[in-house]
């Protein structure tokens, strides 16, 4: 007889969120900077082309750069120094689409990517998870408020498969795993807080952090 422990998925995979700081901002594709709904896309895109962001409204009064920035929930603006961190980790069904950030005075900074992720799953309890069915999609979520993996499709997923990957009933949701999160927190990013998914509701505000920087590291992943 098989006795195997099925694992909990939940407890193993996090999501990437601003922090709170606001001197941080948010981006968004500047006016002739690249089309902006690509991102919502789930297939391959031209990553020999450089789109152009700027910063979104509102503009902190003194704003500062960072390793992580919010353009779209599933589609963040990442550092050099942080793709550097996932360049190691052979991640599967993610493109990096180069990008320059234009600040308040118009003066552009290189360097930066857009996390465009492809591979999609599709692995949420639809019985224990909180979301409303999409009218235009079948089988698909126009909103998750809460959201629990299905442990049994997960299992059955090799672990390089699965290291980071969108939701597929509503791809706003990318979850990284926690091997993953850890190789994060080892350069101390800015710019960015992590959340365990298990801990995750939408009706709370943000109850467990883990990081928002290596300084501010309220508890030890695992």
């Amino acid at each position: 007889m098989d006795n195997k422990i099925m694992q909990d998925y939940n407890e193993e995979y996090f999501y990437l969120k601003p922090t709170e700081l606001e001197i941080y901002p948010m981006v968004q594709y500047a006016q002739g900077g690249g089309d902006s709904m690509e991102v919502f896309d789930d297939t391959p895109l031209n990553i020999a082309k450089t789109r152009t962001i700027c910063f979104a409204q509102p503009i902190p009064k003194d704003p500062q750069l960072a390793d992580h920035h919010f353009l779209t929930a599933n589609a963040p603006v990442i550092s050099e120094r942080l793709k550097g961190v996932f360049d190691h980790l052979n991640l599967n069904g993610i493109q990096f689409l180069p990008a320059v950030i234009q600040d308040k005075e118009g003066e552009t900074h290189n360097g930066y990517y857009i996390i465009h992720v492809i591979n999609q799953i599709k692995c949420m309890d639809k019985d224990r998870s909180e979301w409303t069915p999409s009218r235009r999609k079948p089988g698909k979520a126009s909103e998750v408020k809460k959201l629990i993996l299905d442990n049994n499709v997960l299992d059955k997923v090799p672990l390089e498969e699965r290291l980071v990957f969108a939701l597929w009933e509503n791809s706003l949701n990318v979850l990284f795993h926690q091997s993953v999160v850890e190789k994060i927190l080892e350069i101390g990013p800015t710019g960015l807080t992590i959340y365990r998914l298990s801990k995750w509701d939408s009706k709370l505000p943000f109850i467990e952090s883990y990081s928002s920087g290596k300084e501010d590291k309220k508890e030890e992943i695992g």
